[in-house]
């Protein structure tokens, strides 16, 4: 019996062990989980006729959130000048995710904590922190 042929198209994948953040210079490493988007708002233009004529562009929006461990979140805040709250701090996120050979760098730029939050319950082997984020664009393979 011929022994089947797996086409690995892509080789090994990119995963959580392959990325790498850097907030306020420094590296996080205790991070659990990273969020960010953008988008642009579209819409059909109309005039006479009932197909649009053409379309128009709106605002560009991004988001991001950050869940670090506590631990991390202590140190991230030891990274802000004393007497400085979280909320205070302005800087960039850089995610770079190494693929083989090569590394690629997304860059969320002009992030401000918002707000965070704490949830322990018992039976938690660790506490996370969730920081809910402003920024103003993200800079996609730079």
């Amino acid at each position: 019996m011929p022994v089947p042929i797996i086409v690995n198209k892509f080789g090994r994948l990119t995963g959580w062990n392959s990325i790498t953040f850097n907030f306020f210079g420094r590296d996080i490493e205790g991070i659990l989980e990273f969020e960010y988007s953008d988008s642009v708002e579209w819409e059909n233009v109309y005039a006479g006729g009932k197909m649009p004529i053409g379309e128009g562009e709106g605002n560009y929006a991004a988001e991001a959130s950050l869940t670090v461990l506590a631990e991390e979140w202590r140190a991230m805040q030891d990274g802000i000048p004393p007497g400085a709250r979280m909320q205070d701090a302005l800087g960039a996120i850089i995610c770079a995710y190494e693929y083989g050979t090569k590394v690629y760098k997304d860059v969320v730029n002009n992030v401000r904590v918002m707000g965070q939050g704490v949830g322990p319950k018992q039976g938690d082997k660790s506490i996370s922190v969730k920081l809910e984020l402003k920024v103003s664009h993200v800079n996609w393979n730079v």
